[in-house]
């Protein structure tokens, strides 16, 4: 029934249940669910804008005033706002472009109410006499004047411009009101595109030709007029002053557009610009009937009157957003907003760009010619030190304090009682400035010292006599400088104003550093430019030659004031507490700084000058702000001007260039080693097994500024981590805790002799090449102790002897089995040979070299003049040495721990007096290997050829049958000892190379539950190979009928032959 079908829609009609759901399907009085299709938000949108264009709601996007979205947007405008302030302005000054008609007027009318003298700018002086007598009779304010102004020509801006600042000493609101729209594209006599020039660049110019006046009259506002139609923009920043949407309607309405989208951009780049309490905000006013629109096309005029009609504010009620920043408290502070209905709102996101927010005011400053002019009339009111701290007892050095801001400045800290050196060039004008200083002060304490910056030698004399005559300094000026001169080199092959105005003051400041930590607190203050802004720095090419000309010295002038700023905030990371520095521009101060620049430009500058001048006394202010005042105490490494914090050139926030800059200039003054310190520090590590650290405290304890940047630190850091490695001797859980890499924590033989050579040189690196070092050291000192080898230190050894020897493996000769046959037949062969006298099996070579080391010893006192008995050595061999006692355990893995972070330990091994850690340290090292010397497959080779020596020496590695000969060969120097003991230190051996656990003089050695035991023919066969061994070297060394001096040493290409 219709009755029954009409409940749902009566129930969202009046329930109250429904309040406030929206957007929602209902079906028999409650919400149901609907097609999945109405939740594809963009079918949704383009249902919405099909069903616009097809009732005739929509139009060309272009098409401002047609447009939907435009259209949509009024409809839901909020309601009109209104302007509520009471504040009166009785005493102000206000100038309102544009005043005669409009919004404009009504804006004029309303601060005329509020007892403003206000300003009507316009080009019809008529319109602008009716609006003055109409806000006269309306207000009773007459002070209404009429200034003539056309936004359409710079030169009657500037003009109008130049008749304000003569005439008015202030101006408290300037309101950029004027505008056009729909005008027949065409170029003003300036070049630019009419209403771009009178929208947008010539409110610009105005606005910067009177911000001097602006910024003096703070708290002051800027208000400047757009409009929503910057959301249509389509912006190019090279092609602001041209046409960009052809001869129509629509390039007309896109030229608008593009023109209020750069007074929002305009006004959030002079938001940042301006000094505290001068306010920007920009201003819809809504869609007001006004003359603007009177030069559009007859049909699109009637369009918009029409529109006008239905959606329209009047000129006063589009005047109150206006109104509303011009007065309102609400809005005091806020800056660079964009502001609809007495209300801060959204604008188009492309003013959310910072990049094009710049792009557009570098332009801007492009087209207008402005760049210079606004930089210097956007720097905030001379500032003025006002502290009145004294300096009586306190040392002062000014450089170039004889004339201009140095002067002053030295004037100013003798007239707070310090006494003030004064360090230049010229000693006439300095005793011309001390007289003065003395007069005008009634200060004597002034003093001359010769300094010319652009000698390094100078510099460096006239810092060693401050040395010597000053115990203290609490304030030092770099404060000399110079520009404009003709590019050369100095002696010290740097250009000139670079010298001068950089690195003179660099190393003269470097060299007086102690007094100035010494007297603290203490304060370095650091001359610089806002010309800093323009450098272009290369810094391997800090010290050359820029380009000739004009523009070659002004980059080298940029250059040096901004290595100025980085210096400082390198010197604040380094200087402890209580040394405070900062840098400083002292403003546009005509000095004779300029005198040697180029006849025009001296003359360009000059007229500058004349213009936007400080005096020298107005320049030194913020010098001596930074020299005295209180305010500043612990800050450091900033950039000051006006006595206070200013942002510097983003270039000087690269911490990377901030350090090279700094290491530049080190290596520039030879205030540092360069490169060469990290390759003294690397050595320091390679050599003397230090780690990098304490190797670049070395480097830096000599040459106290080298190995500094981050680079030269981590590169010594990487070399060590390449050679802690390398020089590990013993593997254990501490070295892979160390090395923090098990891989490179195990080795075997093979690696450790690899890595032995990369750490080892000289004569050490020769003598070691085949040999594992820690097992030459033990043993040597084993038998030095029981007094069958009259040896030396290490360091005496290595230095005069390399390690050769006369291998028996060369001569060798192919033969039946010899007639020992059994392990016990062998060692009493062993006993024949070992019962020969010394001369008769010592290698001659070795005992002549060891003659010569013998009167090193009594020299050195190296030479152990006792010896123990043989039978310590025995004993110390078939120890168990994971038994010793806990002391003992400790003490041997503390040496071991030496022995791998640190190179002279060694030294400690050729002292060791306790054969039990000496043979321990030998044992851990072969049981440490991750594989052992004789690995199963050597065993079984030499089980099969026991009775062959020749053959199972030459199917070994090279690596295996050195260090088994060298051990056999100590075996058979211990004397006198029985022929049974030395069978039982082979098997410990044994045990030791083969990692397996071998039955010796009773027991099973060594006591480790991850070696298994080594069958006893296994180890019979193999002790038999070792004795067989010892008898062919002991027939190499004996030679019968031979002098000592004929033995021949084999050749080691030999040796290299056999094994290939």
């Amino acid at each position: 029934m219709p009755k029954e079908g009409a409940q749902t829609s009566i129930h969202l009609c009046v329930s109250e249940e429904v309040e406030g759901v929206r957007g929602k399907y209902f079906m028999e009085c409650k919400e149901a669910e609907y097609n999945r299709k109405a939740d594809d938000d963009e079918l949704v949108e383009q249902v919405w804008h099909k069903s616009l264009k097809v009732t005739g709601l929509a139009g060309e996007k272009l098409s401002v005033h047609l447009s939907p979205a435009f259209y949509v947007k009024q409809k839901f405008e909020p309601v009109k706002g209104v302007c509520t302030s009471k504040v009166r302005f009785d005493g102000k000054i206000a100038l309102v472009t544009g005043g005669n008609q409009g919004i404009g007027l009504e804006t004029a009318r309303d601060l005329a109410a509020r007892g403003a003298r206000v300003l009507i700018v316009c080009r019809d002086a008529k319109k602008a006499a009716e609006a003055i007598a109409d806000i006269a009779a309306t207000t009773g304010n007459n002070l209404v004047e009429y200034r003539p102004l056309d936004l359409a020509s710079f030169s009657s801006v500037r003009q109008f411009a130049e008749d304000f600042n003569s005439s008015y000493d202030r101006l408290d609101i300037l309101v950029n009101n004027a505008g056009c729209g729909g005008l027949k594209p065409r170029l003003t006599e300036d070049g630019i595109d009419v209403v771009m020039q009178v929208n947008y660049f010539g409110a610009f110019l105005l606005t910067s030709l009177l911000l001097d006046k602006v910024i003096a009259s703070k708290p002051s506002r800027i208000i400047i007029l757009t409009s929503c139609i910057h959301n249509f923009a389509r912006l190019r920043v090279d092609n602001l002053h041209k046409f960009v949407g052809g001869f129509g309607f629509f390039g007309q309405s896109l030229t608008y557009a593009n023109s209020k989208l750069c007074d929002v951009l305009w006004t959030k780049a002079l938001a940042k610009r301006l000094p505290e309490g001068a306010t920007v905000n920009t201003v819809h006013p809504g869609i007001v009937s006004t003359d603007i629109y009177r030069s559009l096309p007859f049909i699109a005029w009637k369009l918009v009157n029409f529109l006008c009609d239905i959606f329209y504010k009047t000129p006063k009620e589009g005047a109150q957003t206006t109104i509303h920043l011009c007065v309102s408290e609400e809005v005091e502070g806020v800056r660079g907003k964009y502001f609809m209905e007495c209300k801060e709102a959204e604008c188009s996101s492309k003013a959310g760009d910072d990049e094009l927010v710049e792009q557009v005011w570098c332009k801007s400053l492009e087209l207008t010619s402005l760049a210079l002019y606004v930089k210097l009339k956007l720097e905030p009111v001379k500032g003025v030190c006002t502290s009145n701290v004294r300096l009586d007892g306190k040392i002062a050095l000014v450089t170039g304090g004889n004339q201009g801001i140095g002067l002053e400045t030295a004037r100013d800290l003798a007239a707070r009682g310090a006494r003030v050196l004064i360090a230049c060039r010229d000693a006439k004008k300095a005793a011309e400035a001390i007289a003065d200083i003395a007069a005008t002060t009634g200060n004597n304490l002034v003093e001359y010292r010769p300094l010319d910056l652009a000698r390094f030698s100078s510099v460096r004399q006239f810092a060693e006599d401050f040395n010597s005559s000053y115990d203290r300094l609490d304030i030092l000026v770099n404060n000399a400088g110079c520009g404009g001169l003709e590019p050369r080199l100095t002696e010290d092959g740097i250009d000139i104003v670079m010298q001068v105005n950089y690195f003179g003051a660099f190393l003269l400041t470097s060299l007086l550093l102690d007094k100035v930590i010494a007297s603290k607190p203490s304060r370095i203050v650091i001359l610089t430019s806002c010309v800093h802004s323009f450098a272009r720095l290369h810094v391997d090419d800090l010290h050359k030659l820029d380009r000739v000309g004009y523009f070659g010295q002004f980059f080298s002038y940029a250059n040096s004031k901004l290595c100025d700023i980085l210096w400082t905030k390198a010197l604040a990371k380094r200087l402890p507490e209580g040394v405070i520095v900062n840098a400083v521009h002292p403003g546009i101060v005509k000095t004779e700084i300029y005198r040697r620049i180029p006849y025009v430009a001296r003359k360009l500058l000059d007229f500058l000058c004349d213009i936007f001048y400080k005096t020298p006394k107005e320049g030194a202010q913020t010098t001596i702000h930074l020299c005295v005042s209180e305010e500043v105490e612990g800050v450091r490494g900033k950039y000051f001007m006006e006595c206070k914090e200013a942002e510097y050139n983003t270039q000087a926030d690269d911490d990377e260039l901030v350090e090279q800059v700094w290491h530049k200039s080190l290596e520039l003054t030879s205030l540092s080693l360069g490169r060469t310190g990290v390759l003294i520090a690397c050595y320091l590590v390679y050599s003397l097994r230090i780690r990098a650290n304490d190797a670049i405290r070395l480097v830096r304890k000599k040459r106290p500024k080298s190995v500094q940047t981050s680079g030269q630190i981590l590169c010594v850091q990487q070399f060590e981590h390449y050679m802690l490695p390398q020089t590990i001797v013993f593997s254990s859980k501490e070295t892979i805790n160390l090395t923090k890499d098990r891989k490179t924590s195990e080795f075997t033989l093979k690696q450790h002799l690899y890595r032995q050579r990369a750490t080892l040189h000289g004569l050490e690196e020769r003598a070691f090449r085949e040999l594992p070092k820690i097992v030459y050291c033990i043993c040597e000192r084993l038998l030095k102790l029981c007094g069958c080898h009259q040896s030396v230190g290490l360091d005496f050894r290595v230095k005069n002897k390399p390690f050769y020897k006369s291998f028996m493996v060369y001569k060798l000769r192919k033969s039946k089995p010899p007639d020992p046959t059994t392990p016990e037949e062998a060692a009493t062969e062993l006993d024949r040979i070992a019962a020969l006298p010394m001369v008769e099996w010592r290698d001659p070579v070795e005992e002549d070299i060891e003659r010569n080391l013998e009167s090193v010893s009594k020299i050195t006192g190296t030479a152990n003049n006792g010896s123990i008995p043989a039978v310590r050595i025995y004993e110390a061999f078939t120890v168990d040495h994971h038994s010793l006692p806990d002391e003992r355990q400790k003490y041997l893995k503390t040496l071991r721990n030496d022995i791998n972070q640190q190179r002279e330990a060694f030294c400690k091994i050729n002292v060791e007096e306790d054969p039990t850690i000496l043979t321990g340290l030998l044992f851990e090292w072969l049981e440490g290997l991750k594989q052992p010397v004789l690995d199963r497959e050597d065993l079984s080779l030499i089980v099969g050829r026991a009775y062959n020596v020749e053959s199972c020496v030459l199917a070994l590695t090279m690596e295996d049958i050195m260090l088994l000969e060298y051990l056999l060969r100590f075996v058979t120097r211990l004397r006198p000892l029985a022929a049974n003991k030395k069978v039982d230190i082979l098997k410990r051996l044994l045990a030791a190379l083969t990692h397996q656990t071998v039955c010796v003089n009773g027991r099973c050695l060594p006591t480790r539950k991850d070696f298994q035991r080594l069958r006893d023919g296994t180890c019979s066969q193999v002790i038999n190979f070792m004795l067989r061994m010892i008898v062919e070297l002991q027939k190499d060394m004996i030679q019968p009928g031979r002098d000592d001096a004929d033995v021949v040493v084999p050749q080691r290409r030999f040796r290299i032959k056999a094994w290939k």
